[in-house]
């Protein structure tokens, strides 16, 4: 049985381990396709995220994307990633060694929700406000763009 106009699409995360992160979104009418433009892309969309004493965060982080929230908090040295898989994941290309995660989401969020929260929070990009304070700037925008190719 032959099923015509089948894509498979392919979400690919990046890193360096050094705070540079890169994520795109590859479709293909074969998964090997898929993945091969999802990697060529990946690269293209690179992104930095300051690490605070090159090992977490430099201050708690909470987003939501529609019912899912997600929760990141710094966390001192030594104590290890407590994060689910795709968020630890995600943390480890950045370099990240200490951080602490929670989910908060309905039993109705889909998988689609969750994940975009997800990357949200793992490449939200902290940067100095002028007053001296941290300030995280995100880039769920360019994420949903990609998600919406």
């Amino acid at each position: 049985m032959c099923f015509l106009g089948w894509t498979y699409t392919a979400i690919m995360a990046c890193g360096n381990y050094h705070g540079v992160v890169g994520y795109a979104k590859g479709k293909g009418p074969a998964v090997p396709i898929a993945l091969q433009k999802a990697y060529e892309k990946c690269f293209q969309n690179l992104h930095y995220v300051e690490r605070y004493e090159e090992h977490t965060i430099a201050h708690a982080v909470q987003t939501q994307y529609e019912k899912t929230k997600i929760y990141l908090w710094p966390a001192p040295t030594q104590t290890g990633m407590k994060a689910g898989k795709t968020v630890q994941t995600i943390l480890n290309l950045v370099g990240l060694k200490n951080v602490k995660s929670k989910f908060d989401f309905a039993l109705l969020a889909s998988l689609t929700s969750t994940s975009v929260a997800q990357f949200e929070d793992s490449f939200t990009v902290h940067a100095q406000a002028s007053d001296g304070a941290p300030e995280g700037s995100s880039i769920v925008g360019d994420l949903l763009d990609c998600l919406n190719e």
